[in-house]
């Protein structure tokens, strides 16, 4: 490759190097925000078996306290 063109190339990268670091950082912060969301999902989900098998341990101790097995 001539020098000319090795340096219009070097130039080139150099340019274009601010702009793919701002996407990679764009792209690592919405790779962030998917997993803080699936990690909230996970514990509403958590919480919600939680309060189904509190639930369901009530209603068998109301049936038992009620004479009903």
């Amino acid at each position: 490759m001539a020098p000319g063109r090795l340096v219009r190339a070097y130039k080139l990268v150099l340019e274009r190097r601010p702009e793919q670091e701002e996407e990679e950082e764009e792209e690592e912060e919405e790779e962030e925000e998917e997993e803080e969301e699936e990690e909230e999902e996970e514990e509403e989900e958590e919480e919600e078996e939680e309060e189904e098998e509190e639930e369901e341990e009530e209603e068998e101790e109301n049936r038992r306290g009620n004479g009903i097995y």
